[in-house]
């Protein structure tokens, strides 16, 4: 267990995983303060001396590096913070970047319950944090272990967050189609990190690995066929229906 209330800042700008972070950490009796920019994240920094800091990662932001940087120019006199920086998938390569810059460590979604409360552990006693990856394309529709362990016993914070995800993710898939369509490369690749994160999140294996293979297509300056994208919105729809009977055992 945590030994007392630790000062926990998470940087997340998307409203879904802030929720699912917060609530994670609401399990292990902590509440952390969101900031939703950079200029917010600095701004509580330079007034607050956090234990720990989530920042999450996406690699079309290109501010995440100088914000590192200004909290560890910032805190010089005082105990520094440890930071955690969160993203869908980090390679050995972009890691290795983001230590350069005074990162502490480096947590890829989906992560567990007991990865969050070691991160803790570990502030408390300024050590190390285990990295952890996700898995491969050889899914299953759903990763059932990893919805109920992110449900905790489908308590009903929970159960509000998923709704709320499976009412909107569908239009967040339209978006995507309509950012590809206009041949809008940059903010459909964002999209399609996001989906890619967020479904993992959910357990939605399938869809996750479907999202990754569309952000690295479109990495590449690819477009994606309406054939693609309609195959993938065949496997969202399986996979959202999929996690709803998982939900209703």
């Amino acid at each position: 267990m945590i030994a007392g209330t630790l000062k926990i800042l998470v940087f997340e700008s998307n409203s879904v995983n802030q929720k699912i972070l917060a609530m994670m950490l609401k399990r292990l009796d902590q509440v952390p303060l969101i900031a939703e920019t950079h200029q917010e994240c600095l701004n509580h920094c330079s007034k607050i001396q956090f234990d720990l800091i989530f920042i999450a990662y996406d690699e079309s932001d290109s501010n995440v590096q100088s914000t590192v940087l200004t909290i560890k120019e910032q805190v010089t006199e005082l105990k520094a913070p440890r930071i955690i920086l969160i993203s869908s998938m980090l390679d050995k390569e972009s890691e290795a970047f983001a230590y350069s810059w005074g990162v502490d460590e480096c947590l890829n979604r989906p992560f567990q319950l007991q990865q969050i409360q070691s991160c803790l552990q570990e502030t408390q006693a300024q050590g190390d944090v285990t990295v952890t990856h996700t898995s491969d394309d050889s899914e299953p529709l759903i990763d059932s272990e990893q919805l109920n362990e992110m449900a905790g016993g489908w308590d009903p914070d929970f159960c509000q967050i998923l709704n709320d995800y499976l009412d909107d993710v569908t239009n967040m898939f339209k978006s995507l189609e309509t950012t590809n369509v206009v041949g809008n490369e940059q903010e459909a690749r964002r999209i399609a990190h996001s989906l890619k994160g967020s479904a993992a999140n959910f357990g939605m294996s399938a869809f996750s690995a479907d999202m990754a293979r569309a952000e690295k297509a479109l990495a590449q300056n690819m477009i994606l066929t309406s054939d693609q994208l309609g195959r993938s919105m065949d496997l969202l729809q399986r996979s959202i229906s999929a996690v709803r009977q998982e939900s209703k055992r």
